[in-house]
């Protein structure tokens, strides 16, 4: 085939369907490298951030009210009450032994 016998038309619509080929190719390289980059980013933020963890106060409660009496507190009394403290609470199921006695009539509640 003679060069001249060719349609100029045709041999344009060749080069633009390889250059498009050809961007569509690298676009979508640059897509993929650019995604993964922002992926390996992000990982190294997570990885530097410092893990905060949140403080759970444990309380130790006293197992023989309802409630959460403190366990090993020295001394609870009645609000309200005549008592001295330290600790103060309202009404409780007493549950077990009545360390602090605030079940006077020992019907199983304290400072009713």
């Amino acid at each position: 085939m003679n060069p001249q016998d060719r349609d100029p038309q045709e041999e344009r619509v060749w080069y633009k369907k390889k250059r498009y080929t050809i961007s569509l190719g690298i676009l979508v390289l640059i897509i993929v490298f650019g995604l993964s980059e922002s992926d390996n980013a992000q990982a190294k933020t997570l990885k530097q951030a410092p893990i905060q963890q949140k403080k759970v106060v444990e309380q130790k409660c006293n197992s023989n009210y309802s409630g959460c009496l403190l366990l090993n507190a020295s001394d609870y009394d009645c609000a309200g009450g005549s008592g001295n403290g330290p600790y103060y609470t309202g009404q409780v199921r007493v549950l077990g032994y009545d360390e602090y006695g605030l079940d006077r009539d020992s019907d199983g509640w304290g400072c009713e």
